[in-house]
């Protein structure tokens, strides 16, 4: 059975943050609430990436993340589309048309 993972609320990570702002190492910090220093080092760098929206909470991204989510999907899907059209016409423009087999127009 595998481990649970640990959830932390805003309130505790902004409290980690200011402790080691106010000086104290990461290491020492990450010793006294038992927790990965690496994890101390993303939420820095989230709360410096932005401040307002860092921890918004379990399961709720950033506001506008879900339809950034969904414009890269539907731009992926259209660049795939766009190339099977450009090949289904490289295909078509291959065949030869009537005016081939009588020998030019008419």
């Amino acid at each position: 059975m595998g481990l649970k993972q640990r959830v932390f609320s805003r309130e505790f990570k902004l409290h980690v943050l200011t402790e080691v702002a106010a000086g104290k190492s990461q290491a020492a910090v990450a010793r006294q609430y038992q927790i990965g220093p690496k994890l101390i080092n993303r939420w820095v760098a989230e709360y410096e990436g932005d401040p307002e929206g860092a921890f918004p909470g379990t399961g709720h991204g950033r506001p506008g993340q879900a339809t950034q989510v969904a414009l890269v999907r539907e731009n992926a899907r259209l660049r795939e589309e766009n190339a099977l059209l450009k090949k289904a016409l490289r295909c078509l423009e291959a065949i030869p048309g009537p005016e081939a087999e009588r020998g030019g127009r008419a």
